[in-house]
């Protein structure tokens, strides 16, 4: 009669544990750079639809004062032509005012979808969304080609994301050839053997 114990652990080649690690570490990291062109992304969104807005806004005051200007002109038209005038000069004045009218309808529509679209990206509803400041400062920007690329390269999320993909592939490729190699099983092994010959 004997007793066995046996206690085992399978053990894989030293590199392949490295290798496993730079792969999920570069997985995680493209993770990372994924979530910030994501971010990105709605960040440019939200930032397009305030310029819109401030755009349709602007537009709107711009053709306002236009409107009465014109409004003005077509006065001192009708009171030339009570006085001896052409009415051509009222006729044109009358043209320009109607078409600044059809400016201002499409202007106003292209604000209320902006202001829409602002608010759905804010989850906000259309009623909350704050007015546009009279004035935007816009910064400089680099005039050289070169230097926007280097800091869409050095900044771009995506870019990142495609570097950090390839060193994940590599290691991918260093895992497969390191597969030839066999692992371990270290074990330990007790067994207790009885010489009895009184066994029935």
């Amino acid at each position: 009669v004997g007793h066995q114990f046996q206690l085992s652990q399978g053990v894989p080649w030293p590199a392949k544990l490295s290798t496993k690690a730079a792969i999920a570490s570069r997985e995680v990291q493209m993770a990372q750079a994924e979530v910030q062109q994501i971010e990105r992304e709605i960040t440019e969104s939200v930032r397009l639809a305030y310029y819109e807005v401030w755009f349709a806004t602007r537009a709107i005051t711009i053709i306002q004062e236009t409107r009465e200007l014109v409004d003005d002109l077509t006065n001192v038209a009708e009171a030339r032509y009570k006085s001896g005038g052409t009415q051509q000069d009222v006729l044109r004045a009358q043209l320009e005012a109607d078409r600044l009218d059809d400016q201002l309808v499409g202007l106003r529509k292209q604000k209320e979808q902006a202001q829409a679209d602002l608010a759905a990206l804010l989850q906000q509803p259309v009623s909350l969304i704050p007015e546009t400041q009279q004035d935007i400062g816009l910064t400089d920007v680099p005039k050289q080609l070169d230097e926007l690329l280097g800091l869409a390269e050095q900044c771009s999320p995506e870019l990142r994301a495609l570097a950090w993909e390839i060193q994940r592939d590599r290691q991918k490729q260093r895992l497969a050839c390191l597969q030839k190699y066999p692992d371990f099983n270290l074990g330990l092994n007790y067994s207790i053997i009885n010489d009895d010959t009184n066994v029935i």
